[in-house]
């Protein structure tokens, strides 16, 4: 799973099935690296998320006829560390 920022959405006039009600996103992590992610969750730009990847999450999240395999498991209100400090997000 990966922690990250949504820093915009991809979208289209017409979209492949299994993303009615879905938006497509696109998330930064704290190195800078980005993943398009599927969205069934609402999150928006600006938005701390956690994305996991891979087969068997997508099947048990958003179904597998979805052709992505970067889900939207979270939106994140907070991160904190052992000691209870803030840290800083994404």
């Amino acid at each position: 799973m990966r922690l990250g920022r949504v820093v915009g959405a991809v979208w289209g006039a017409k979209h492949a099935a299994g993303l009615d009600g879905a938006k497509l996103l696109v998330v930064e992590d704290a190195s800078g690296g980005r993943v398009t992610a599927i969205d069934k969750l609402g999150a928006g730009v600006g938005d701390t998320v956690l994305t996991a990847h891979g087969t068997r999450v997508r099947d048990l999240t958003v179904g597998e006829t979805v052709a992505l395999k970067d889900v939207v498991v979270a939106i994140i209100d907070g991160v904190f560390n052992a000691d209870g400090d803030g840290v800083d997000q994404p």
